[in-house]
């Protein structure tokens, strides 16, 4: 059922086999039983679509969290990341507050495909881990050279009250975990 909720192409097929179906039939038989079927099958098709479309999912509000902290990245507002870290969470505030002033972002993205996998519960899932490679281009504060990094990226959040929060993160280069903020302070790529 998730699944429907996530992703609206499922849906969109469906109707769209079952409207021309229909449509097929109302042709044939150009009667009143036949139009209501097909207008009932376009009806329903937008109305699972406009489901879809307003029920966000956990999975859902990770994605969009993540690309808030990018945003938040690429704009060098370090209250606005601060504020997707779990206050819990000291190292990570700590890493933060001191890789943000080192570099003078001008673009931070994700690469290729972000997935999010939840932890399995029995209610609503309380956490999950958002899984990219992630892209960050920018100039450092000491002396102006370009900074690029391009690596996979693990960001572990978690649910606090409505709110997902970054609680862990892990940075991998070549496949090996590494400082991001000890390679950012080294002013290494």
């Amino acid at each position: 059922m998730t699944f429907l909720l996530e992703n609206p192409l499922p849906i969109w097929i469906a109707g769209a086999i079952g409207a021309v179906l229909a449509g097929v039939v109302f042709a044939a038989r150009r009667n009143l039983a036949s139009l209501v079927a097909l207008a009932g099958i376009v009806l329903v098709t937008l109305l699972l679509a406009g489901i879809e479309r307003a029920v966000v999912t956990p999975r859902e509000q990770i994605e969009s969290a993540m690309f808030g902290v990018l945003d938040a990245i690429e704009a060098n507002d370090k209250p606005a990341v601060l504020a997707f870290i779990d206050p819990a969470a000291a190292t990570i505030r700590t890493d933060a507050e001191a890789a943000m002033p080192l570099i003078k972002v001008e673009r931070a993205n994700v690469q290729g495909k972000l997935t999010v996998e939840l932890t399995p519960s029995d209610g609503e899932p309380s956490a999950g881990v958002a899984k990219f490679r992630a892209l960050l281009i920018g100039k450092s504060t000491r002396g102006g050279a370009p900074v690029g990094y391009n690596d996979q990226v693990e960001v572990t959040w978690t649910r606090q009250g409505d709110q997902w929060l970054i609680d862990g993160y892990t940075v991998y280069d070549k496949g090996k975990v590494i400082d991001a903020v000890g390679r950012a302070r080294r002013g290494t790529r």
